[in-house]
């Protein structure tokens, strides 16, 4: 059973050509990076230019097809980094023997920093290195060891299990001088790994039936073992990956960005001479947002408007922050003149007492001249304990004028912003101005921010001008020094008017 069906898979090869397999243009990559321009990576066949070759494309996109008319053929005259994949065959003496100078005979093709990795097998893999230099590599092809089985089919399974990826382009030479043991597979898994992975089988090989149909069906090349001229061609297509790919370009019909909501797969029919290509790319939103980010122009401008949108959010913030500010400035200026105007806080001597409340009934009862009770303290008084006895020593007077002393006093607003107001005399020293922080804040724009003081000393209140703008004004004479105030003097701080009222 065995041997029909070896005669018949035989018969099946003896169908294909037995010339070698020439090379063909091999599409490398496909680049949407400069959406809308599209960047297509073909290797040259050899010894057959793109340039003399028909080339036609068709894009197809959600069903509707078009054909792209305008291209550009590049062609950079540079050569690049190659990794080489060499799956050996150990065989016996005489045909290790041949097997050393072929692969020497490639290896000396390679540059310092191309990358190698070796596979030697033969019933099983006897050896495998993907981190090989080319003076390791020789060393350990000099040292091909004895074989008597070729698994071709377990030795390129094992190699495509094993075989590191990257973006490197790789060219994967077998070198196989004896037949294999066992049935080649047709419906292998091996033709579907080599498309999947990119990687055709370049075969060096005795037999050439199943060296023909497996390096045609996985796109690569096919040399017989003993002709002289295999190692030159083999050279040449080596040499071809070695030069970096022509790139097809043109300009795809954009869409949409609505279309584009999930993924989009774009359908590609490349037709260069005799040889189809089927490609695809998928375009999606992220897909335009990238390859517009790549240009440069509208990196600029990208970044031009973030630029200003961060301005624009800055200056909101700090916009929003300076109307906080000010709000909350005008709630404590707010909040103290009501205290101020409603509930005179400063007449409270103790920390923690209740104000005073002035009311329109307690104007009622006792008339312009209501000063809220207080209680029984006396700033100036002597307290004594059982424990101890201190007096407060009171300033010297040499320096002051003299004046009336007043038990308590108080400040009515005849004219300025708020008419009518009244402030109780209880601190030693009252600050005025128009700052939050004095004791009696006057809301008039004409009154300094710190413009006068009234300091108590034994019960006479003076009143000090504070180098204010405008000066202040008693009974209409601009005040020069201290003065000692009496009642019902008045005191002009700007547009304000104050009548000062002590009681005795």
């Amino acid at each position: 059973m065995k041997f029909f069906k070896q005669l018949l898979l035989i018969s099946i090869f003896l169908c294909i050509p037995a010339l070698s397999v020439s090379s063909h243009p091999v599409v490398e990559k496909v680049d949407t990076s400069e959406y809308p321009k599209i960047k297509i990576s073909i290797r040259e066949e050899v010894g057959k230019p793109l340039q003399n070759e028909k080339i036609r494309l068709y894009e197809s996109i959600q069903g509707k097809d078009d054909e792209i008319l305008v291209m550009d053929l590049l062609k950079k005259n540079e050569i690049r980094k190659v990794r080489l994949l060499l799956s050996i065959q150990a065989s016996d003496e005489e045909n290790n023997k041949k097997t050393r100078e072929l692969a020497e005979a490639v290896l000396r093709s390679l540059n310092l920093d191309d990358q190698i990795i070796l596979h030697i097998y033969g019933e099983d893999t006897i050896f495998f290195d993907d981190k090989l230099d080319k003076h390791t590599a020789l060393t350990k092809i000099n040292n091909l060891p004895n074989a008597s089985k070729n698994s071709l089919y377990s030795g390129i399974q094992y190699l495509y299990s094993n075989v590191p990826l990257t973006s490197i382009p790789s060219f994967y030479i077998l070198i196989s001088p004896n037949s294999p043991t066992e049935v080649f597979d047709t419906n292998s898994p091996i033709i579907e790994l080599s498309e999947r992975k990119h990687l055709p089988i370049h075969i060096l090989s005795s037999d050439e039936p199943i060296g023909n149909f497996l390096a045609q069906k996985t796109s690569g090349s096919f040399f017989a073992y003993n002709k002289k001229d295999s190692i030159t061609k083999l050279q040449s297509e080596f040499g071809n990956i070695r030069n970096e790919p022509g790139i097809l370009e043109y300009y795809t019909i954009e869409q949409p960005l609505l279309s584009l909501i999930s993924p989009t797969e774009v359908l590609i029919d490349l037709k260069i001479g005799n040889w189809d290509f089927d490609l695809k790319y998928n375009l999606s939103i992220w897909t335009i947002f990238y390859a517009r980010l790549m240009d440069i122009e509208f990196f600029y401008t990208l970044g031009f408007f973030l630029i200003l949108l961060s301005f624009l959010i800055y200056y909101s913030f700090r916009r929003s922050r300076e109307v906080r500010e000010a709000e909350k400035k005008r709630k404590i200026i707010d909040e103290k003149y009501k205290a101020d105007l409603y509930y005179h806080e400063n007449n409270s001597y103790d920390t923690g007492n209740k104000v005073a409340v002035l009311t329109t009934k307690s104007v009622e009862e006792y008339g312009d001249d209501f000063i809220p009770e207080e209680d029984d303290y006396d700033p100036y008084s002597i307290y004594t304990e059982e424990s101890d006895t201190y007096e407060e020593p009171l300033p010297p007077m040499t320096d002051l004028p003299e004046g009336e002393a007043y038990e308590k006093a108080f400040f009515i607003q005849k004219e300025g912003p708020n008419p009518g107001r009244q402030y109780n005399i209880t601190l030693e020293e009252v600050y005025i101005g128009k700052a939050t922080d004095n004791d009696l804040i006057l809301i008039d724009n004409t009154v300094s921010d710190k413009h006068a003081k009234i300091k108590i000393i034994r019960g006479v209140h003076y009143l000090y001008d504070l180098v204010s703008n405008r000066g202040t004004y008693v009974n209409g004479k601009k005040l020069l020094r201290p003065k000692a105030l009496s009642d019902f003097d008045e005191i002009r701080l700007g547009k304000t008017l104050l009548l000062f009222r002590g009681n005795k």
